[in-house]
């Protein structure tokens, strides 16, 4: 039973990671942006390195800076 409770949450997190992906793509691809759900998944799992314009349409998304994408800090003013 614990090991059929384990599949049920390795299933639900993959679920969860399939729809986030999924929105954020969408929301990208809304904003013009031609990013799907498995350039995210890549980007995610470090198979691929995020270009300058993926940069770009990322910080928009999500109303940061390029600093706060690459460094984890904002620019200070």
């Amino acid at each position: 039973i614990q090991n059929m409770h384990q599949v049920l949450i390795n299933i639900y997190v993959a679920i969860f990671y399939e729809l986030k992906a999924l929105t954020l793509a969408y929301q990208l691809q809304l904003n013009g942006y031609d990013m799907d759900k498995n350039v995210i998944t890549r980007i995610e799992t470090n198979k691929r390195y995020v270009t300058d314009v993926e940069l770009k349409a990322l910080s928009e998304i999500f109303h940061v800076s390029y600093d706060y994408l690459i460094d984890g800090k904002e620019d200070e003013i």
